[in-house]
């Protein structure tokens, strides 16, 4: 196993991990320094691979290669509250998303969804449309349920068909679902997003708050946070949005359809 990164000054660093024993879920690594040839010995613990992520925790590096000492539970973080780390594949697999749906949402945070253009340029010119309703949309709508589309501001109008007034439109953001667990009884959700210049994996943190409400909150980077929750919208908690969704699907189809039902009497003969 190969660990690379990359430091805001000097040159790219890596680390040569080497598999030594294993026990289950853990595994005795020799580690091999940067700068020369010392090694030292390192615990890992592997949970299975789940979707497109294995989760995983390092222990503290040790001079010996005994099993029993790198691997006592006592090498780990032993602090009242920890998480597994995460590892996600280089090219995700999308995977059916746990939400679905169409849901009116208000956000708050550090750096909210803004309307955008994917891609930066239209591929045509796109005519004015008036709205007489703008909301923000999140929506999980594909036939397969793998694709979360955002729309921070996006139109509610119909024409007198029923039909969607503005048909040109895309969503402002569009991220595939590639892995979700549940962990310290939080939901996790992992999203590939390929446009994003930040990070193109996000951690979402996700619960239903009612029969027709969901709260969320999107992650800085590519990390979950141990202080991130559902409401969580700051830095300071490792997020910068945090959502309140109410789906509101059932409003569209009365906005769309209106039926009728007629009763008629009926006279019975003896």
């Amino acid at each position: 196993m190969i660990e690379k990164w990359r430091p805001d000054t000097g040159r790219i660093k890596q680390e040569i991990f080497v598999c030594q024993e294993q026990r289950g879920t853990r595994f005795v690594m020799a580690r091999l320094g940067v700068n020369g040839c010392q090694k030292d010995y390192v615990c890992f613990e592997f949970l299975p691979r789940h979707h497109n992520v294995i989760r995983y925790r390092k222990g503290q590096a040790m001079i010996m290669d005994r099993f029993s000492t790198v691997c006592a539970w006592t090498m780990f973080n032993s602090e009242n509250e920890w998480k597994y780390d995460i590892l996600i594949a280089k090219n995700p697999v999308s995977i059916k998303c746990p939400i679905a749906g169409k849901f009116r949402f208000k956000q708050s945070g550090d750096i909210l969804f803004e309307t955008r253009i994917r891609g930066g340029v239209t591929q045509f010119p796109r005519p004015n449309v008036y709205c007489k309703a703008n909301i923000s949309d999140f929506s999980v709508c594909d036939s397969d349920q793998k694709i979360l589309n955002i729309d921070a501001d996006y139109c509610l109008s119909v024409d007198q068909f029923g039909l969607p007034v503005d048909i040109y439109s895309q969503p402002d953001y569009q991220m595939q679902c590639i892995a979700y667990w549940k962990e310290n009884l939080k939901s996790y959700l992992i999203t590939y997003d390929s446009l994003d210049a930040y990070s193109r994996y996000r951690c979402w943190v996700y619960q239903r708050s009612d029969l027709n409400a969901i709260l969320m909150s999107m992650s800085v980077g590519a990390f979950c946070h141990i202080r991130q929750d559902v409401r969580s919208g700051h830095a300071i908690e490792g997020a910068q949005v945090a959502l309140e969704m109410i789906e509101y699907e059932r409003e569209r189809k009365l906005l769309y359809y209106l039926t009728f039902a007629f009763v008629l009497p009926y006279i019975t003969l003896t």
